[in-house]
């Protein structure tokens, strides 16, 4: 088979420089290389390069943490099916042929991200990486460069798919090539709620009252949310109108507060209720939150 290719390789460089003797018999001379370099890239014969990406995504098997940058190691594979029988040739004749130019060229790989969103920044932190030409025995070579993720606090806390993209522009006979393929992450979960109603409630003794309490989900993904009586005494027998609730992200739910002064109150006590936030489903590893809701109970 090498025979083949070399005795291939013979006649093809016969036929070139019979076409172009006065080219190969001054190839030392670099106006003729210049002049080589301006001629228009038409060819009847050319090779392909070809990319993929090799990464670590055990980062992205856990939730994202929020506003702290993470850096993915990223490597550029490319090879090539340049025949190994333009090797025999001297290094000028070997890159006139195969570049149009008397220099060995690098390839130019340009880097990036196709659809960032706008409650992140992410970026390869080489946009522009460079690496030499492999022909076809080489096998692959590798690039090395990092894909920063920097989530915000204001991103939803749902997978996204994202494209990232590798693309070199042709050299002489090689031909240029564009690759792109798409890694999911998740932000992590950010809990979040607002919490308004009456903040002053008049509670005669031995007598129910029950006064609002509305819960506005600011997190960044659907949230149960389950009410905790806080620092009320038993005495005044206080119960929620409700059992834990879910609450997708923008929406408001009122539950209601039911207290019940004992016989001889009188005056104003400071109470809170607090409020765990989970995200929904549940997950073990996920952040919570804890919110306290301030109120008063005053008679008369």
């Amino acid at each position: 088979m090498l025979k083949k290719s070399l005795a291939g390789g013979i006649i093809l460089i016969f036929i070139m420089i019979s076409l172009n003797p006065i080219v190969f018999s001054n190839i030392a001379d670099k106006n003729i290389c210049n002049e080589i370099e301006k001629l228009p890239h038409e060819f009847l014969f050319s090779y392909n390069l070809y990319l993929d990406f090799q990464y670590n995504l055990s980062l992205l098997n856990y939730p994202i943490p929020l506003n702290q940058r993470i850096n993915i190691p990223v490597k550029v594979v490319y090879w090539t099916d340049i025949p190994d029988f333009y090797l025999f040739l001297p290094w000028r004749i070997k890159n006139l042929i195969l570049f149009r130019q008397c220099i060995s060229p690098m390839i130019v790989f340009n880097l990036e991200v196709k659809n960032n969103p706008d409650w992140a920044n992410i970026y390869f932190t080489s946009p522009t990486i460079l690496g030499d030409i492999p022909f076809d025995s080489d096998g692959k070579y590798e690039l090395a460069t990092n894909l920063a993720i920097l989530v915000y606090d204001t991103a939803p806390c749902e997978s996204y798919k994202l494209d990232i993209k590798a693309s070199s522009e042709g050299i002489g006979r090689l031909n240029g090539y564009t690759y792109q393929e798409s890694i999911e992450f998740t932000p992590e979960f950010r809990p979040g709620i607002e919490l308004s109603g009456f903040e002053s409630i008049i509670t005669p003794p031995l007598e129910e009252v029950e006064f609002p309490i509305h819960i506005k989900n600011t997190g960044n993904k659907i949230s149960r949310i389950t009410p905790q009586m806080g620092n009320i005494p038993l005495l005044w027998s206080p119960y929620f109108n409700t059992s834990p609730i879910v609450i997708i992200v923008g929406d408001t739910v009122t539950i209601g507060l039911s207290v019940t002064a004992p016989n001889d109150f009188s005056g104003a006590k400071i109470f809170y209720v607090n409020f765990l936030v989970e995200i929904y489903p549940y997950r073990p590893d996920s952040p919570t939150g804890n919110y306290k809701y301030y109120f008063q109970l005053h008679y008369p």
